[in-house]
């Protein structure tokens, strides 16, 4: 089942780090992470993979994505920071920042936000000042 599904949608295979172009934000295609490709390369013997990666260098639809993701400007890292900033957003607004903050200083190891490496720190800071503005300090969840 696996094979005919790799057969049917060649991207699937493409080895390629979408992260450069998308930051953590990488758009629903048929493609797989590289611990995913390696994940399924133990499915198969060797020459079947090996087959399945040659189909996926000669399909032309494989080649045009790649083509199309490569003509990409790469993300910048002002446009990642901004992609984690608004997932943290979301996080916020479900669990409220005083968990947030309890989870992110419990991650780190550290007793407060001034001990939290420096780009952390600005971000819970500008996180901090967002949920203040929204009303997002607590939880507006009925459990805590």
């Amino acid at each position: 089942m696996v094979s005919l599904h790799l057969l049917k949608y060649p991207t699937t295979l493409v080895r390629y780090d979408y992260s450069k172009k998308f930051g953590i934000d990488v758009p629903m295609f048929s493609h797989l992470r590289e611990f995913e490709i390696n994940r399924i390369k133990k499915c198969f013997p060797e020459l079947i993979f090996d087959l399945l990666i040659t189909i996926t260098s000669k399909d032309e639809e494989a080649q045009d994505f790649i083509k199309g993701i490569d003509a990409l400007p790469d993300i910048t890292k002002a446009a990642i920071e901004e992609q984690i900033v608004n997932m943290e957003k979301l996080d916020i607004e479900g669990q409220g920042f005083k968990n947030y903050k309890k989870q992110r200083l419990s991650f780190y190891k550290v007793g407060s936000v001034i001990e939290l490496p420096k780009k952390e720190r600005t971000r819970m800071n500008k996180l901090e000042k967002w949920a203040i503005e929204n009303d997002h300090l607590e939880s507006k969840l009925p459990y805590k």
